[in-house]
């Protein structure tokens, strides 16, 4: 759903429409590539029982950081980035057993007080039914009336 939404847009309103909030399309491929890049890192993390971005830093910091640290690059890199980064995150997520996303990281909790787990994890996606690129996809979709 995604891909087709960016292959249907035309270059000036991939970089420079806003679509979510100040961001434009590329923007928000950029952000999308960093937390797929993240939630790789995140799950080692967990495994290894080591913090995550998540807590206690946030997520808007490691947002606004991210997208920066892509400004430079084209739109044609930004893609290829999130196109390899979605194979990666999709490759480390078939290789976890059972057991690994049900482990708890020891010593380190949500916000909420609830337990560190890779489930819990991509738990959002899961209860919503969407994933981090279909609700983007939906506010890109919206915002340039496709």
């Amino acid at each position: 759903e995604f891909k087709k939404i960016i292959e249907r847009l035309k270059e000036d309103e991939i970089e420079t429409k806003p679509v979510v909030g100040k961001w434009s399309t590329r923007d928000v491929i950029a952000h999308i590539s960093a937390w797929y890049w993240e939630f790789i890192k995140e799950i080692d993390s967990i495994l290894a029982n080591r913090p995550i971005i998540n807590v206690p830093s946030g997520d808007d910091a490691f947002n606004e950081r991210d997208v920066a640290a892509r400004k430079d690059k084209k739109t044609k890199e930004l893609v290829s980035e999130w196109e390899e980064s979605f194979k990666s995150l999709i490759e480390r997520v078939e290789v976890l057993t059972e057991n690994d996303w049900s482990h708890t990281c020891q010593g380190y909790y949500w916000p909420d007080s609830t337990k560190i787990t890779i489930q819990s994890l991509f738990s959002s996606y899961i209860d919503s039914q969407t994933s981090h690129e279909g609700e983007h996809a939906k506010q890109i979709f919206g915002k340039l009336h496709l």
